[in-house]
């Protein structure tokens, strides 16, 4: 399940999807805005995607996790928008049938994205901004 939106979520619902007979392990990441980053305050991070690519390339990268570590589900929710420090950008969860899978799998996933899928951050502090990366 790959959701791109604006819209805060609790977790609780993703987490009870992935469970099943055989799952042994759910391993979730929650990615958040945090300050400070590279020394500067960061008030806000505006996040925006391409996306019906950043769609079709996280269901590819949720198809190559699936096969290289045998995980069971996958859960990707990565909010676009003008976010708060504190609020969740990111939810990476998966299950499998043994913990080192699901932590593999998770670690993968969330390397991936963040290399791969066309989603980008802008940092707004007190006195700039600036794309991430370009500092």
């Amino acid at each position: 399940m790959i959701i791109i939106q604006e819209e805060d979520f609790a977790f609780e619902p993703y987490v009870k999807r992935l469970r099943s007979e055989t799952t042994g392990a759910t391993v979730m990441f929650i990615g958040s805005v945090k300050t400070p980053v590279d020394g500067v305050d960061v008030e806000a991070l505006e996040l925006e995607a391409y996306r019906e690519m950043a769609q079709r390339q996280l269901e590819a990268l949720e198809a190559r996790a699936r096969e290289k570590f045998g995980l069971e589900d996958v859960v990707v929710v990565h909010r676009i928008g003008t976010l708060k420090v504190k609020d969740t950008i990111v939810l990476v969860a998966v299950s499998a049938y043994e913990r080192d899978r699901a932590f593999a799998g998770a670690r993968y996933i969330l390397e991936k994205l963040k290399s791969e899928v066309p989603i980008f951050k802008k940092e707004h502090a007190k006195d700039t901004t600036y794309w991430h990366g370009d500092r």
